[in-house]
């Protein structure tokens, strides 16, 4: 599916790059079948496991039912960010202001490159050989382009499965996705599996069947959460920023008198000020969907990381993030020489709390 240049649109252009079963990509070479859990559940599986019939989701015993011969280990998010690093320092050489979704995972504004790279299809071919050189041709990668995050966000996992390519036309969402399943919306986070098993419930199976109805209606019987993602499957995933602006939106910031050598007090800070944040938000019924997390040195080496959740972060996934980009940062080589004296976490975009967690994750 080829993009459309000859329509506007207040709905972003969106390019998500997905990395299929990452954490098992994250775990150290091993002989036989792999499966990686999170909380007693399966998030990822090698091709081997996955042809055996181990799904995403099933539990422990059941996956070791069906593949008794895998090696099973528990996820490792330090390991998978650190590894991602890479890919991810190699795209915003390119590109800037790209945004962690996952690891495994990143999403950027295609208003900018597209400019810069003369089209939608050329940038989309610069991402896609700036990742092959660092992860290698052989390794599987889904890039999608759409209308808004998540569109964008099923295009790249659409993209992974077909191994080409997909960028949906503007105002094309509704068609490009009208046949696919709504447990799509909760696989990217989108939709909580008891909103997906409720619309299942009623009759309303696809991205077409929840874009054939009303907003009204779906608004007064399945509250904003159903409102998002009938925007979603509809190609009006715009996500404003509420009445709020950039310079409004809140920011911690703490200086250390001496340099701190090791990241467990850095955390720890970040916690207290993760806490701060979350608080002040939810006094005026709001959730953070978007973070900046920077750290610096007494040496001026800096790490600086957006970070995007579109169930919002809690003051635990905000703790989370920092822990796992202060983690990659330090055991990077040569990436730090000194002691970290400035944490700061700035909230750059926030949406209505309508009190949801989607669970994705692992609940991360």
């Amino acid at each position: 599916m080829a993009a459309s240049g000859g329509v506007t649109s207040s709905v972003p252009r969106v390019l998500t790059l997905w990395c299929p079963e990452w954490p098992v990509r994250a775990v150290a070479p091993i002989d036989g079948p792999l499966i990686v859990f999170d909380q007693h559940r399966v998030v990822a599986a090698c091709t081997i496991a996955r042809e055996a019939g181990v799904r995403t989701g099933d539990r422990k015993r059941v996956a070791l039912r069906t593949c008794p011969n895998a090696t099973v280990v528990p996820r490792d998010y330090v390991a998978e960010v650190q590894s991602f690093e890479r890919v991810v320092s190699a795209v915003a050489d390119i590109i800037p202001l790209v945004e962690l979704l996952e690891p495994g995972s990143l999403c950027l504004d295609m208003r900018g490159p597209t400019r810069y790279f003369g089209g939608e299809h050329f940038v989309v071919d610069h991402v896609r050989s700036v990742v092959a050189t660092q992860l290698g041709e052989e390794i599987p990668i889904g890039i999608g382009v759409a209308d808004g995050r998540a569109a964008s966000a099923i295009a790249a996992r659409r993209s992974g499965v077909t191994g080409h390519q997909v960028i949906v036309e503007p105002g094309r969402t509704a068609a490009a996705f009208t046949t696919m399943s709504l447990r799509w919306f909760h696989a990217i986070g989108e939709m909580s599996i008891d909103l997906v098993e409720l619309f299942e419930r009623l009759g309303i199976n696809t991205v077409g069947d929840l874009a054939a109805l009303d907003e009204r209606d779906v608004l007064g019987r399945f509250g904003l959460p159903g409102v998002r993602a009938y925007r979603v499957a509809t190609g009006a995933d715009e996500r404003p920023l509420s009445s709020i602006t950039p310079s409004q939106l809140p920011e911690r910031e703490r200086r250390f008198d001496e340099p701190l050598l090791t990241v467990t007090p850095v955390v720890f800070t970040a916690r207290e000020l993760a806490s701060e944040l979350v608080h002040e938000l939810s006094i005026e019924g709001l959730v953070c969907t978007r973070m900046t997390v920077t750290a610096e040195t007494e040496h001026s080496e800096r790490s600086e990381r957006h970070w995007y959740r579109s169930e919002g972060f809690t003051a635990a996934a905000i703790v989370d993030r920092v822990r796992w980009q202060l983690d990659s940062w330090v055991n990077e080589p040569s990436s730090v020489s000194a002691g970290v004296i400035v944490i700061r976490i700035s909230i750059t975009s926030v949406r209505p709390d309508d009190g949801v967690q989607h669970g994705f994750w692992g609940g991360a």
